[in-house]
């Protein structure tokens, strides 16, 4: 974990300068040090380079498919019909073009195979990468195409867990993340 090169007394100067209080700053600073986000002295937030989501991607993919396979096997009814009610809501919000709501759904998609996963490592691996990765998902998601292609992915995803098919799951998943890391790529060019 990066340490944080900030200190209070330089965290004061730019609350005053943004009229806020010096100790947010500093404990904002060191969050965003903390996740990689920042070099520190709460002064730079680092962007994704091509190369980094490419890295992102790749290791999503491995460590997703892993996920699902997971969550296939640690599947209970209960947690079947939360993850049927994420998928309908999916498909409720494709069909009204709802695209605020249906991202949201998709990080809801995958979050919802990180906890069924029932495993806490890939977890916590899993879910910063993905956050890292929202602005370029969220560019991703304007084209109507890879929409409709993560529909098709999503729910083909969906039936191959709720069926009990982890190798198919699996490979679902990783195709699914494939897919998308081309596509993100292709949108930085």
């Amino acid at each position: 974990m990066k340490k944080s090169t900030a200190n209070l007394s330089y965290c004061l100067i730019h609350a005053s300068m943004w009229g806020m209080y010096a100790v947010i700053i500093y404990f904002a600073n060191n969050f965003l040090v903390a996740q990689g986000l920042s070099g520190g002295m709460c002064s730079l937030v680092l962007g994704i380079t091509a190369e980094d989501l490419e890295d992102i991607m790749n290791i999503r993919q491995r460590i997703e498919g892993l996920a699902a396979y997971y969550a296939t096997k640690n599947l209970t009814p209960e947690r079947a019909k939360e993850f049927k009610q994420i998928s309908d809501l999916q498909d409720f919000y494709y069909a009204k073009q709802d695209m605020d709501n249906l991202r949201k759904m998709d990080d809801a998609f995958h979050e919802a195979i990180y906890e069924l996963s029932g495993r806490t490592v890939i977890r916590d691996t899993l879910q910063p990468l993905h956050h890292k990765t929202q602005r370029y998902r969220r560019i991703s998601m304007a084209d109507p195409q890879r929409v409709e292609s993560t529909m098709h992915e999503h729910k083909a995803m969906y039936e191959a867990i709720i069926s009990g098919n982890a190798a198919l799951a699996a490979e679902l998943t990783e195709k699914h993340i494939e897919n998308a890391k081309i596509h993100m790529i292709a949108g930085c060019k």
